[in-house]
């Protein structure tokens, strides 16, 4: 998105990596941030200060914030969206291990194995 059919410069190789590590590949987050950089002067610099500001950047207020987790949600399949809700009654600060949270969604029905995935799949 932001050399388009350009190479990508060797000197931005690693704050390139720091973003996407950051966000863990999340599609839409990266397109945000995609479209922030590709304003901005491709030095490593400016793009240090775009990931240590990122908040300002793209959720300068709530409702675009919401807007963005609109997007992503809207475009989960529905047994997916039945699973990010589930998510929603967990405490905010709680961690959740991953094999409690699969097993629960094993009892209710939301997630089945099948001859392709598993259920972490």
């Amino acid at each position: 998105m932001v050399f388009g059919e350009e190479r990508f410069p060797d000197d931005l190789k690693d704050v390139g990596g720091k973003i996407s590590q950051k966000y863990g590949g999340l599609p839409l987050v990266l397109d945000l941030i995609g479209g922030v950089i590709s304003r901005k002067k491709k030095k490593e610099a400016l793009w240090l200060e775009v990931i240590n500001n990122l908040s300002s950047f793209i959720f300068n207020n709530e409702k675009k914030a919401v807007k963005v987790i609109q997007l992503s949600y809207d475009h989960l399949s529905d047994y997916l969206k039945l699973c990010f809700l589930y998510l929603a009654s967990y405490p905010k600060n709680k961690d959740t291990e991953i094999s409690e949270l699969k097993d629960l969604w094993c009892r209710e029905g939301l997630v089945e194995p099948t001859d392709l995935k598993c259920v972490e799949k």
